[in-house]
């Protein structure tokens, strides 16, 4: 039961997020739903991180990339 509420959570902010990213000029409104997607994990979390499948950690792996790239940007651009 609580994975598939984290998983319906991990996609509805994921799904947020992207949302905003669609809309010319809200990446700063991107960002938040797309870090607080990262705290519910869509997989089993009873499975150690580092015993899970490849493509699992890869996709957790590209989510955290994208929110750090996205965090990067908005300072550049804050600072420039």
């Amino acid at each position: 039961m609580q994975r598939n509420f984290s998983r319906a959570l991990y996609i509805g902010f994921a799904v947020l997020g992207l949302y905003y990213l669609c809309v010319p000029g809200r990446i700063a409104e991107a960002i938040p739903p797309l870090g607080i997607a990262l705290a519910f994990d869509p997989f089993d979390p009873a499975v150690p991180f580092a015993q899970r499948p490849l493509l699992q950690r890869g996709l957790l792996y590209a989510h955290l990339a994208v929110v750090l790239l996205l965090v990067a940007r908005q300072l550049v651009s804050a600072v420039g």
